[in-house]
């Protein structure tokens, strides 16, 4: 009996110094993170050109696009070019809130015959090695590619729950404003907030 009791009381010892002295290490981990985002994000530019896109080719049903990655300082990441069943084009990026600011992911290419759960995933065209190119500067610090990386690998997770996130959605509108084949769009996306297409 005395030995339980004492095996129980070193057990809520140890418990004790878990909470007391993990937590709190745990709690910095992420005010440290937290802090990293802010800088991250006041570092970024205020208006920035991830996407520039240009329809090909435009039938009754079917969209055939060309889609260019740039990073922060305009050089091509990637290019791809696809055909996807509908009529109008839809762009959506994973959008974080950090203060009054905004990091904006992009998330994938559906339209309005494809769904957004099965549309065309772009996270992996601008990732390398973990980090989200898009982001990418020759100014950029080692602290902010470890933030964004962090938070990239998070946004890839789908079982990862990210405070203050979002989806934000460009897109033309057939038969009112439709994206024109042979034309050059870009994806302007404002750290303020807000995502616009205007054409180049």
């Amino acid at each position: 009996m005395k030995k339980s009791i004492l095996f129980g009381i070193v057990g809520i010892v140890a418990l004790l110094l878990v909470f007391n002295y993990l937590m709190p290490s745990c709690l910095r981990n992420q005010e440290d993170k937290i802090l990293n985002l802010e800088n991250v994000i006041d570092n970024l530019k205020e208006e920035s050109n991830p996407i520039v896109f240009k329809i090909t080719e435009k039938t009754e049903g079917t969209i055939s696009y060309k889609v260019m990655f740039l990073d922060e300082d305009g050089n091509k990441i990637n290019t791809i070019e696809e055909k996807i069943d509908g009529n109008e084009l839809f762009f959506d990026f994973f959008s974080v809130k950090v203060n009054d600011k905004y990091i904006a992911f992009p998330d994938k290419i559906f339209t309005d015959a494809v769904p957004a759960a099965n549309g065309n995933d772009l996270k992996e065209l601008y990732n390398k090695d973990g980090f989200p190119m898009v982001f990418y500067s020759e100014k950029i610090t080692d602290e902010s590619k470890a933030a964004l990386s962090d938070l990239f690998t998070k946004i890839k997770d789908p079982n990862q729950e990210i405070k203050e996130q979002f989806g934000s959605v460009v897109h033309d509108m057939h038969g009112i404003k439709s994206f024109e084949p042979g034309y050059t769009y870009k994806i302007i996306v404002h750290t303020k907030g807000g995502i616009e297409i205007i054409e180049d």
